[in-house]
């Protein structure tokens, strides 16, 4: 599916994403709202929504929190 370049559109983001998180059914519903219902939020905006729930999606990891 080819969109144009001039579309304000968070389409071309989320498919910079990687594979597994596309794929994310909860990625999918933030992606479709604020694409579809959000139309007073800017794309930098969007993309930002988008940076910030990308990181709660991801399995939660010990080693990453632990104190050395």
């Amino acid at each position: 599916m080819e969109v144009e370049a001039n579309i304000p559109s968070l389409y071309r983001y989320y498919k910079c994403l990687p594979k597994e998180m596309q794929d994310h059914p909860a990625l999918k519903d933030v992606y479709l709202g604020l694409e579809y219902t959000s139309p007073d939020y800017t794309n930098e905006e969007k993309e930002a929504a988008l940076n910030r729930i990308c990181p709660k999606l991801l399995p939660y990891d010990d080693s990453n929190y632990l104190a050395s």
